[in-house]
């Protein structure tokens, strides 16, 4: 297809470092900056020394596409994670990032078209990577510390109110509605964690046939796509026992508002229409870019103002047939009531927990 649309304006001059002390101290709500966001749809990666933005529309059915913006990550150092999260708003990015002056990578965020760094972590003996957002503007991420376990955690899009969600588990996905969080356990192929109030382990579960990783909900919330053995396989919650095959592809980035899906194939990018199961339909298309070697390794993100009203019933009701996992020690039994932190209990018993 042709380049059919015109792309925002891009500022002209390369964005410059900010100052050292406004990305040394804490973001506060209130002095959040103004960005120039998405106004349409687009599909965003990125590789270690840049973002690659490109717009694109879909009408009628047609997918057609714009140039593709490229702008740098401007400090000094690298960004060597593929996996960054876009805000719900389409405003901003959060990603993770090793600069000159720090040894474990922290996690950063920037306009969408490029501007200044604001650093969301300050933890200078964890490393924070694979930042996943959620439609409540949270993030989820995984934290390491340099000889210590992995971990999920997550705060806000300011980098305040962080919290542990899960030990022992990393790599999160978020549920399109932000109820739910998928993340690789080290016990178990999968966990099933509650992102609520108290972000307590819902369950770890090994026999539903589920081992592989690179989370990817569908948008209806229906059904999860994750690798394995370098294909894209679905599993759709409470219909069967067999997860499907997809697609064979390094990297999937489903559309928001449903019914299209983005791959990367041996470094080249696909857009591919959807039918109502998740499955392809019709010929798939290759997308042109002046920047090919960008698509090696990327785990691209599709932003989009339209999403689908997700459906968890389906998702609670594998929930509820769940069992835990076996694991070598035995699991502490946390409470569940109101008042009682789940939190409190795995950090005390030093372990991951079911309730």
């Amino acid at each position: 297809p042709k380049p059919t649309a015109t792309p925002p304006t891009v500022p002209t001059e390369p964005p410059t470092e900010p100052p050292e002390k406004e990305r040394e101290e804490p973001e506060s709500e209130a002095a959040a900056p103004k960005a120039v966001c998405f106004t349409e749809e687009a599909i965003v990666w990125k590789d270690e020394s840049f973002f690659y933005v490109m717009p694109v529309s879909i009408k009628d059915g047609v997918f057609t596409y714009s140039r593709v913006i490229r702008f740098p990550i401007p400090m000094l150092g690298q960004s060597l994670d593929e996996v960054f999260g876009i805000f719900t708003d389409g405003c901003e990015l959060v990603f993770s990032f090793t600069s000159v002056h720090e040894i474990p990578a922290e996690l950063y965020k920037m306009p969408v078209y490029g501007g200044p760094m604001r650093r969301l972590t300050f933890t200078r003996e964890v490393s924070e990577t694979e930042p996943a957002t959620s439609v409540t503007d949270q993030v989820f991420f995984t934290s390491e510390e340099r000889y210590g376990p992995v971990q999920t955690d997550v705060m806000t899009r300011f980098g305040t109110d962080r919290r542990m969600v899960a030990q022992n588990c990393h790599t999160p996905a978020v549920s399109p509605d932000g109820t739910l969080v998928f993340c690789e356990g080290e016990v178990a192929p999968m966990a099933v964690l509650e992102a609520g109030e108290e972000f307590g382990i819902e369950s770890l579960n090994t026999s539903i046939g589920i081992q592989g990783y690179d989370f990817e909900w569908r948008p209806d919330g229906e059904a999860v796509a994750y690798q394995d053995e370098g294909d894209y396989v679905s599993f759709a919650f409470g219909e069967t026992d067999q997860p499907e095959q997809l697609y064979a592809a390094s990297a999937l980035a489903f559309r928001p508002g449903g019914g299209w899906a983005a791959l990367v194939v041996e470094n080249d990018l696909l857009v591919v229409m959807l039918d109502e199961f998740g499955l392809i339909t019709g010929e798939p298309i290759r997308v042109t870019t002046p920047y090919p070697d960008s698509l090696e390794g990327a785990k691209p993100e599709w932003w989009s103002p339209e999403r689908l009203s997700p459906n968890l019933d389906p998702m609670e009701a594998t929930l509820q047939s769940l069992e835990p996992a076996a694991t070598e020690a035995a699991s502490p039994v946390c409470p569940n009531y109101e008042g009682f932190s789940v939190v409190d209990c795995l950090v005390s018993a030093g372990q991951n927990a079911s309730f």
